[in-house]
């Protein structure tokens, strides 16, 4: 615990939080050519360390939300997506701990089913 407690202390956290900027900027511009989507970004602050991407699916239901979100998560490997929102009709991709192939498969995925 002290060596992890360390590793905590000395890390650049403004590097990190500068990265999951920049990755959910690209997340988001990979998105935004979709149809029927809203896309935004919600920066990194109290509530959420990293920087957040909000998907709106428009002229969706919360249900059909919903079914996007299962469906991610039932696949091999798989896809956890934020479900906080979908009064709203909209998921929420964090990419704090993903690598940059890893955020990529999830866009994919998630296109492929958005499409």
């Amino acid at each position: 615990i002290i060596t992890a407690l360390n590793e905590f202390i000395e890390a650049d956290h403004h590097q990190e939080e500068q990265r999951w900027e920049s990755l959910a900027e690209k997340m988001a511009t990979e998105l935004r050519g979709l149809q029927g989507i809203e896309i935004r970004i919600e920066a990194g602050g109290e509530r959420n360390r990293a920087a957040t991407v909000f998907v709106r699916l428009l002229d969706h239901s919360e249900v059909d939300v919903a079914a996007v979100a299962k469906s991610l998560r039932q696949e091999d490997p798989r896809i956890f997506v934020g479900t906080d929102h979908l009064d709203v009709s909209s998921i929420t991709l964090n990419p704090m701990c993903l690598s940059d192939d890893e955020a990529q498969y999830v866009v994919d995925r998630l296109k492929s089913r958005l499409s």
